[in-house]
């Protein structure tokens, strides 16, 4: 049986299914960008596996959180007025942040001519080209 390495819905799922105190992204990214091979470079038979080893040794470590629904917090959401983390069960994961509002980016977009597809160096260089023309 060769191993087919999971996506991050098929690990939150898991994770919500057995309660376990792992971040499913973080355990995600963490496989993905080592090409699912763990920290002595092996690979990964069994990420189920990968899973509960990862919850043990939170457990071990006494890293739970609870979530105000008082299921296991597994996403950071914040800080409270005293600076302690704000914890949440993948059933109340945080929405992520845009990078820009919708008001910034129909401001950027419309400073873009219509129909310029060039990249931004193409664009720079243009311009390097125009300042230059004229200061001669």
């Amino acid at each position: 049986m060769t191993f087919k390495p999971p996506n991050l819905e098929d690990i939150e799922a898991y994770v919500r299914e057995k309660s376990l105190t792992v971040d499913p992204e973080f355990f995600y990214n963490f496989f993905e960008a080592g090409d699912w091979h763990d920290s002595n470079g092996k690979k990964v038979k069994s990420w189920k596996q990968k899973l509960w080893t990862w919850h043990r040794a939170n457990l071990r470590r006494g890293d739970t959180h609870k979530c105000y629904c008082g299921g296991i917090g597994v996403y950071i959401a914040g800080k409270d007025d005293t600076g302690q983390a704000i914890w949440r069960c993948i059933d109340h994961k945080p929405k992520q942040r845009p990078i820009v509002t919708k008001e910034q980016a129909g401001r950027i977009l419309k400073m873009v001519p219509a129909g310029d597809n060039r990249s931004t160096s193409d664009k720079v260089n243009t311009q390097r080209k125009l300042l230059k023309e004229k200061s001669l």
